[in-house]
């Protein structure tokens, strides 16, 4: 796979399988995918995922900026229902309006079998008659389906944007949540190759409580960015320390 591309997966009935788009900036990985189906549905430190996994950890240049496409059937959402627990529902019908869809979360795990929880936007295909899930990350990793636990995993902010731009010194950065529940605070990252990316500051939600039904702005500076293009990706971080990625990259004109 080289940089800049774009290649699908499919089985030997021409059913998707996956996707993977390897954005400008990043670097081109080596072998990128593989797909195993369980046949019951696992679990890490209690959180339960889909029995279809996809590792996507690829053999040379795990960190690279990606735009991923994972497909699932009815039958998936159906098998993870059947065993998952206290933990939220999958929509059961084809129908992206249905409100369970909002249950659903990508469930990264990295070579460290630590994991976090993305936020993807979700489709149903009519015509493929399955369920695309997308979301974009900068370091690949092993995914899979989840949803919440309403008793102990709180909904992170629903962000409305998240934008940036360029001063004379530095970058202003820009997001609004229409609502908080359970938020504890925000995390910065910065890049200047959409691939690397490190922590460069961190607020403490404006939420009492880190609860609320009102809109939210937020805004902060990076002071003194690197020459050429900067990029910045927000982190979401509940009150049990659970972690979201928005899915937006904050992209600032080059300096």
């Amino acid at each position: 796979m080289s940089e800049s591309t774009f290649i699908q997966f499919i089985d030997a009935e021409c059913n998707r399988i996956c996707a993977i788009e390897d954005l400008p900036g990043g670097n081109a990985p080596g072998q990128v995918f593989a797909v195993t189906v369980e046949n019951a549905l696992p679990t890490i430190n209690g959180q339960p995922y889909t029995s279809r996994w996809f590792n996507l950890i690829p053999t040379i240049n795990q960190n690279l900026s990606t735009r991923v496409s994972l497909f699932f059937t009815l039958e998936d959402f159906v098998n993870y229902n059947a065993a998952n627990g206290p933990f939220r529902d999958f929509p059961l019908v084809g129908n992206a309006a249905d409100p369970a869809v909002s249950n659903i979360r990508v469930i990264a795990v990295d070579l460290n079998n630590q994991w976090s929880l993305i936020q993807p936007q979700v489709n149903w295909d009519a015509i493929f008659n399955h369920w695309e899930i997308r979301f974009q990350v900068s370091t690949m990793q092993r995914y899979a389906l989840t949803s919440i636990n309403p008793d102990t995993f709180s909904v992170p902010a629903q962000l409305v944007d998240f934008w940036g731009q360029k001063l004379a010194t530095s970058d202003e950065l820009f997001w609004t949540s229409s609502q908080e529940k359970n938020v504890a605070e925000y995390r910065l990252y910065h890049s200047t190759d959409n691939a690397n990316y490190s922590l460069i500051k961190t607020l403490v939600s404006k939420a009492p409580g880190g609860n609320s039904t009102q809109p939210l702005n937020y805004k902060t500076l990076h002071v003194n960015p690197k020459p050429g293009h900067n990029y910045y990706k927000l982190q979401l971080v509940d009150q049990n320390n659970t972690t979201w990625f928005h899915s937006k990259i904050a992209s600032i004109p080059v300096w």
